[in-house]
């Protein structure tokens, strides 16, 4: 069984769980890459940290997720 990272609303107002994938770092930001559970799909969000407190922002499909995509790739050579 997989462990479950966090669990997001869908714009529908379901419950998803999702599984870390990986954690990197790119141009000083920290981000994680996340999968819902038994799926091929992969979202990435930044980790901002504020008062010891982990917070995580989707970022979308703009550049900042092709900056990720794009290192991500990288990495998984």
């Amino acid at each position: 069984m997989k462990d479950v990272f966090m669990i997001v609303e869908n714009d529908l107002g379901k419950k998803v769980e999702l599984e870390l994938v990986d954690k990197m770092t790119l141009n000083g930001k920290k981000y994680v890459i996340l999968s819902a559970l038994n799926s091929d799909n992969a979202f990435a969000y930044r980790v901002i940290e504020k008062n010891g407190r982990k917070d995580y922002k989707s970022i979308g499909s703009g550049e900042e997720f092709a900056q990720v995509l794009k290192a991500y790739n990288l990495k998984q050579g």
